[in-house]
Protein backbone atom coordinates (compact mmCIF):
# COMPACT_ATOMS: atom_id res chain seq x y z
CA UNK A 1 0.00 0.00 0.00
CA UNK A 2 1.48 3.47 -1.16
CA UNK A 3 0.54 6.46 0.99
CA UNK A 4 0.73 9.59 -1.17
CA UNK A 5 0.97 12.58 0.97
CA UNK A 6 1.24 16.51 0.36
CA UNK A 7 3.87 18.42 2.54
CA UNK A 8 5.25 22.13 2.74
CA UNK A 9 9.00 22.58 2.44
CA UNK A 10 11.12 23.93 4.82
CA UNK A 11 9.03 22.48 7.94
CA UNK A 12 6.54 24.68 7.63
CA UNK A 13 3.06 24.18 7.79
CA UNK A 14 0.88 26.49 5.86
CA UNK A 15 -1.13 27.49 8.74
CA UNK A 16 2.38 28.41 10.92
CA UNK A 17 3.52 30.63 8.02
CA UNK A 18 0.34 32.64 7.91
CA UNK A 19 0.17 32.91 12.00
CA UNK A 20 3.53 34.00 11.66
CA UNK A 21 2.46 36.69 9.41
CA UNK A 22 1.23 40.88 10.30
CA UNK A 23 -2.70 40.74 9.25
CA UNK A 24 -2.58 42.67 6.00
CA UNK A 25 0.28 40.33 4.14
CA UNK A 26 -1.83 37.38 5.37
CA UNK A 27 -4.88 38.25 3.65
CA UNK A 28 -2.58 38.70 0.37
CA UNK A 29 -1.33 34.63 0.32
CA UNK A 30 -0.21 33.39 -2.06
CA UNK A 31 0.81 36.48 -4.15
CA UNK A 32 2.26 34.57 -6.86
CA UNK A 33 2.48 30.64 -8.37
CA UNK A 34 2.76 27.75 -5.99
CA UNK A 35 5.39 25.07 -6.59
CA UNK A 36 4.41 21.59 -6.51
CA UNK A 37 7.78 19.28 -6.63
CA UNK A 38 6.74 15.58 -7.87
CA UNK A 39 9.57 13.17 -7.48
CA UNK A 40 8.87 11.39 -10.32
CA UNK A 41 8.56 11.75 -14.20
CA UNK A 42 5.47 12.90 -15.94
CA UNK A 43 3.34 10.26 -15.96
CA UNK A 44 4.16 8.01 -13.13
CA UNK A 45 1.68 6.72 -10.34
CA UNK A 46 2.56 10.22 -7.88
CA UNK A 47 2.26 12.81 -10.98
CA UNK A 48 -1.01 10.72 -12.02
CA UNK A 49 -2.44 11.67 -8.37
CA UNK A 50 -0.87 15.09 -7.68
CA UNK A 51 -1.66 16.39 -11.76
CA UNK A 52 -5.37 16.50 -11.35
CA UNK A 53 -4.87 17.96 -7.73
CA UNK A 54 -3.27 21.10 -8.86
CA UNK A 55 -6.13 22.79 -10.53
CA UNK A 56 -8.34 21.74 -7.84
CA UNK A 57 -5.39 23.40 -5.09
CA UNK A 58 -5.46 26.34 -7.79
CA UNK A 59 -9.03 26.89 -7.52
CA UNK A 60 -9.22 27.80 -3.33
CA UNK A 61 -5.92 29.37 -3.36
CA UNK A 62 -6.22 31.76 -6.68
CA UNK A 63 -2.79 31.39 -7.88
CA UNK A 64 -1.40 28.77 -10.02
CA UNK A 65 -0.02 25.77 -8.63
CA UNK A 66 3.20 24.69 -10.82
CA UNK A 67 3.64 21.01 -11.06
CA UNK A 68 7.46 20.47 -11.73
CA UNK A 69 8.93 17.01 -11.87
CA UNK A 70 12.15 16.26 -9.99
CA UNK A 71 13.31 13.25 -11.01
CA UNK A 72 16.57 11.28 -10.18
CA UNK A 73 18.01 9.02 -7.77
CA UNK A 74 15.17 7.10 -6.41
CA UNK A 75 13.36 10.45 -6.00
CA UNK A 76 15.70 11.84 -3.09
CA UNK A 77 16.93 14.88 -6.10
CA UNK A 78 13.21 15.72 -5.63
CA UNK A 79 13.34 15.49 -2.14
CA UNK A 80 16.33 17.15 -1.53
CA UNK A 81 15.55 19.91 -3.30
CA UNK A 82 11.80 20.36 -1.23
CA UNK A 83 14.03 20.41 1.80
CA UNK A 84 16.31 22.73 0.68
CA UNK A 85 13.53 25.52 -0.12
CA UNK A 86 12.85 28.72 1.85
CA UNK A 87 9.86 27.53 3.94
CA UNK A 88 7.50 30.42 2.65
CA UNK A 89 4.58 28.45 1.46
CA UNK A 90 4.94 28.40 -2.02
CA UNK A 91 6.64 25.17 -2.38
CA UNK A 92 4.93 21.95 -1.75
CA UNK A 93 6.08 18.02 -1.80
CA UNK A 94 4.42 15.44 -3.50
CA UNK A 95 5.39 12.44 -0.89
CA UNK A 96 4.88 8.83 -0.78
CA UNK A 97 6.02 6.11 1.78
CA UNK A 98 9.51 6.21 -0.34
CA UNK A 99 10.83 9.12 1.63
CA UNK A 100 11.05 6.22 5.01
CA UNK A 101 12.53 3.86 2.69
CA UNK A 102 15.45 5.74 1.18
CA UNK A 103 16.32 7.29 4.07
CA UNK A 104 16.72 3.89 6.21
CA UNK A 105 18.34 2.22 3.31
CA UNK A 106 21.19 4.48 3.65
CA UNK A 107 20.36 6.48 0.22
CA UNK A 108 19.35 10.01 0.95
CA UNK A 109 19.71 12.31 4.38
CA UNK A 110 16.33 13.42 3.72
CA UNK A 111 13.18 12.43 6.18
CA UNK A 112 9.94 12.80 6.61
CA UNK A 113 10.20 14.61 9.77
CA UNK A 114 11.77 17.07 7.44
CA UNK A 115 8.26 18.41 6.29
CA UNK A 116 5.43 18.94 7.67
CA UNK A 117 2.42 17.26 6.38
CA UNK A 118 -0.37 19.14 5.33
CA UNK A 119 -2.92 16.63 4.01
CA UNK A 120 -3.41 12.69 2.44
CA UNK A 121 -4.21 12.40 -1.05
CA UNK A 122 -4.80 8.69 -1.59
CA UNK A 123 -3.51 5.10 -0.40
CA UNK A 124 -3.37 2.91 -3.62
CA UNK A 125 -3.08 -0.55 -3.38
CA UNK A 126 0.31 -2.26 -5.12
CA UNK A 127 -0.27 -4.77 -7.76
CA UNK A 128 2.07 -6.70 -9.24
CA UNK A 129 1.72 -6.13 -13.15
CA UNK A 130 3.19 -8.57 -15.58
CA UNK A 131 3.80 -7.37 -19.11
CA UNK A 132 1.25 -9.31 -22.09
CA UNK A 133 4.41 -11.20 -23.70
CA UNK A 134 4.09 -13.47 -20.54
CA UNK A 135 3.11 -16.63 -20.68
CA UNK A 136 1.08 -16.84 -17.40
CA UNK A 137 -2.62 -16.74 -17.05
CA UNK A 138 -2.80 -17.00 -12.97
CA UNK A 139 -0.72 -16.21 -9.99
CA UNK A 140 0.24 -20.44 -9.48
CA UNK A 141 2.23 -20.17 -13.14
CA UNK A 142 4.15 -17.22 -12.21
CA UNK A 143 4.97 -18.94 -8.74
CA UNK A 144 6.06 -22.05 -10.82
CA UNK A 145 7.65 -20.77 -13.40
CA UNK A 146 9.86 -18.45 -10.67
CA UNK A 147 10.50 -21.55 -9.12
CA UNK A 148 11.66 -23.37 -11.88
CA UNK A 149 14.05 -20.37 -12.94
CA UNK A 150 15.27 -18.78 -10.34
CA UNK A 151 16.64 -15.24 -10.62
CA UNK A 152 15.51 -15.18 -14.12
CA UNK A 153 12.23 -13.70 -14.15
CA UNK A 154 12.91 -9.90 -14.33
CA UNK A 155 10.95 -7.26 -12.17
CA UNK A 156 11.67 -3.42 -12.80
CA UNK A 157 11.61 -1.45 -9.43
CA UNK A 158 13.34 1.85 -8.29
CA UNK A 159 15.82 1.29 -5.28
CA UNK A 160 15.08 1.16 -1.83
CA UNK A 161 11.15 2.36 -2.79
CA UNK A 162 7.68 0.40 -2.76
CA UNK A 163 8.43 -0.82 -5.83
CA UNK A 164 11.59 -2.32 -4.77
CA UNK A 165 9.97 -3.72 -1.54
CA UNK A 166 6.88 -4.57 -2.40
CA UNK A 167 8.05 -7.41 -5.08
CA UNK A 168 10.77 -8.54 -2.73
CA UNK A 169 8.08 -9.42 0.02
CA UNK A 170 6.86 -11.31 -2.67
CA UNK A 171 9.73 -13.39 -2.61
CA UNK A 172 10.16 -13.90 0.76
CA UNK A 173 6.57 -15.16 1.07
CA UNK A 174 6.52 -17.50 -2.36
CA UNK A 175 10.20 -18.72 -1.59
CA UNK A 176 11.25 -17.03 -5.20
CA UNK A 177 13.92 -14.92 -6.49
CA UNK A 178 13.67 -12.47 -9.06
CA UNK A 179 15.76 -10.77 -11.70
CA UNK A 180 15.81 -6.67 -10.44
CA UNK A 181 16.34 -4.13 -13.31
CA UNK A 182 16.27 -0.76 -11.86
CA UNK A 183 14.74 2.17 -13.44
CA UNK A 184 13.97 5.47 -11.86
CA UNK A 185 10.08 5.92 -11.33
CA UNK A 186 7.02 4.19 -12.62
CA UNK A 187 6.76 5.88 -16.05
CA UNK A 188 10.20 4.35 -17.29
CA UNK A 189 9.25 1.06 -15.69
CA UNK A 190 5.54 1.05 -17.29
CA UNK A 191 7.03 1.79 -20.57
CA UNK A 192 9.44 -1.18 -20.63
CA UNK A 193 6.94 -3.45 -19.24
CA UNK A 194 5.19 -2.09 -22.53
CA UNK A 195 7.88 -2.44 -25.01
CA UNK A 196 8.58 -6.60 -23.04
CA UNK A 197 11.77 -5.49 -22.02
CA UNK A 198 11.35 -6.37 -18.23
CA UNK A 199 8.44 -8.72 -16.85
CA UNK A 200 7.08 -7.30 -14.23
CA UNK A 201 6.91 -4.87 -12.09
CA UNK A 202 4.72 -2.74 -9.15
CA UNK A 203 2.14 -0.27 -10.35
CA UNK A 204 -1.16 0.53 -9.02
CA UNK A 205 -4.41 1.91 -10.57
CA UNK A 206 -3.24 4.68 -11.91
CA UNK A 207 -1.85 2.86 -14.66
CA UNK A 208 -5.26 1.18 -15.42
CA UNK A 209 -5.10 3.17 -19.42
CA UNK A 210 -1.40 1.30 -19.98
CA UNK A 211 -3.50 -2.01 -18.46
CA UNK A 212 -6.53 -2.11 -20.59
CA UNK A 213 -4.01 -1.33 -23.54
CA UNK A 214 -2.13 -4.49 -23.52
CA UNK A 215 -0.49 -5.13 -20.13
CA UNK A 216 -2.12 -7.41 -17.50
CA UNK A 217 -2.05 -7.95 -13.68
CA UNK A 218 -1.91 -11.12 -11.45
CA UNK A 219 -4.56 -10.57 -9.79
CA UNK A 220 -3.73 -12.49 -6.70
CA UNK A 221 -0.44 -10.27 -6.27
CA UNK A 222 -2.57 -7.81 -4.23
CA UNK A 223 -1.14 -7.56 -0.66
Amino acid sequence: MTRTFVTMAGAAALAGVLAALPTPTMAQYPERPVKMIVPWAAGGDTDNIFRPLAPELQKHLGQPIVIANVGGASGTVGAREAKNAPPDGYTLFAVHDYIHLTFYAGLSDVRYSDFEPICMIAATPSVLTASAKTPWKSWAELADDAKRRPGQITVGATLASTSHIFPALIEKAAGVKFKYVSYDGLAPRMNALLGGHIDLTDSNLTQKGKVDAGIRRSPTCRP
